[in-house]
């Protein structure tokens, strides 16, 4: 019975994924992830300036109350994604570390 890892294969639940599909996958949903942060941090901004110009119309607090609350989503954002993004760079090397050290392999002497 051939090994998943002697092949270059990862296993992932049941099924067995190539690590240029994974690789792939995580790179999309990282992309997802992105314009996503960035989407919801504009419709933010619509909706409370919105706000703010209901409540007080000549209000000058809003836009500064709003940029202010949105620059630190934004950093909360960066930080999340930081986040994600080592951990998929850790899951990148752990899946290549069999087909560049092939003598360093599980069960292979």
């Amino acid at each position: 019975m051939v090994r998943a890892m002697q092949v270059g294969f990862a296993r992932v639940g049941i099924k067995s994924i190539e690590p240029t599909v994974l690789k792939i996958k995580c790179l999309y949903s990282q992309m997802c992830l992105v314009i996503g942060a960035i989407f919801g941090v504009v419709v933010y901004r619509i909706i409370m300036v919105t706000m703010f110009y209901r409540i007080e119309p000549d209000s000058t607090i809003a836009s500064l109350a709003t940029s202010l609350t949105a620059s630190v989503i934004n950093l909360l954002a960066i930080l999340i994604l930081s986040v994600v993004s080592k951990t998929s760079g850790t899951l990148e090397v752990t899946l290549n570390f069999g087909r560049t050290f092939p003598s360093l392999r599980r069960g292979s002497r």
